[in-house]
């Protein structure tokens, strides 16, 4: 009776709209909502450091991409997703077996190189600078099955 990841509910013979509660996946749904509050909050509390530290572009590109690639490895080895294209790579990642960070990378860098084309400007270079770092953390991270981390 259809797509098997919806289900169709017998009050109305004619409406085949599926309910949001049916989803197969909606499991990510509500941690994508999780996922962005706890990045929304996180955020707040660091904007009182926005320009305490002046760096390089070239640093800060890299910097920042491997603290959104930690942060968003981590996030994603849970099934948690800040949302945007982080929730899509996630959904295609468990659908396909590929690495959420490949997919996530293949489509910043989509959006990235259609705004150097289209705006003409080739400061977004550092744009692609940066998910390539997110990418690579990502990746690295949902490459293993357990990470165990020893202190002594």
């Amino acid at each position: 009776m259809g797509n098997p990841s919806w289900t169709y509910h017998d009050h109305d013979q004619h409406s085949h709209i599926p309910s949001i509660s049916s989803i197969r996946y909606k499991s990510y749904f509500f941690n994508a909502i999780l996922g962005l509050a706890f990045t929304s909050t996180i955020i707040d509390w660091l904007t009182p450091l926005n320009g305490l530290v002046h760096l390089p572009i070239i640093t800060s590109a890299i910097i920042g991409g491997m603290t959104i690639g930690i942060g968003v490895g981590f996030m994603l080895r849970q099934h948690i997703s800040p949302g945007g294209v982080d929730l899509l790579a996630l959904l295609i990642s468990k659908t396909t077996a590929t690495n959420p960070g490949i997919i996530i990378f293949i489509i910043d860098s989509l959006i990235v190189i259609a705004g150097i084309i289209i705006l003409n400007d080739l400061k977004l270079i550092y744009s692609l600078l940066t998910i390539s770092c997110v990418g690579i953390c990502v990746i690295f991270i949902n490459s293993f099955k357990t990470i165990n981390i020893f202190i002594r």
